[in-house]
């Protein structure tokens, strides 16, 4: 399934900007992994070995996290129109999910269905 990075108005693409920025170059390896197998073998994939699950309360909202020391990776994708669009990513110390970041993901979402 194709995957699509969700684009600000401006242009940019935060998720890629985010991913830029991150120094552990085996943290950025994992994540382009993960991103490949998102392509490949579709979230189902990603959801059977625990990489991706369905945040509970949201329709069509899912959370990949990948784990590298002591970083929580996040990224927040839906799929529509046939494709996997990618929504929000951030890098924290925690394993907790921030509302904000999730509302942050809500809000890239409506903007592409819009």
């Amino acid at each position: 399934m194709e995957v699509e990075f969700y684009k600000r108005k401006r242009g940019d693409y935060p998720i890629e900007n985010t991913i830029s920025k991150i120094n552990d170059t085996k943290l950025k390896k994992n994540i382009v992994h993960i991103l490949e197998t998102l392509e490949e073998h579709g979230h189902q994939q990603l959801i059977k070995t625990h990489d991706a699950k369905n945040l509970k309360g949201y329709k069509n909202l899912y959370e990949i996290v990948i784990r590298h020391q002591h970083l929580y990776f996040r990224i927040f994708f839906s799929i529509f129109k046939n494709k996997i669009w990618l929504l929000h990513a951030f890098l924290k110390k925690t394993n907790k999910t921030p509302q904000k970041e999730i509302n942050i993901a809500i809000n890239n979402k409506k903007e592409i269905i819009n």
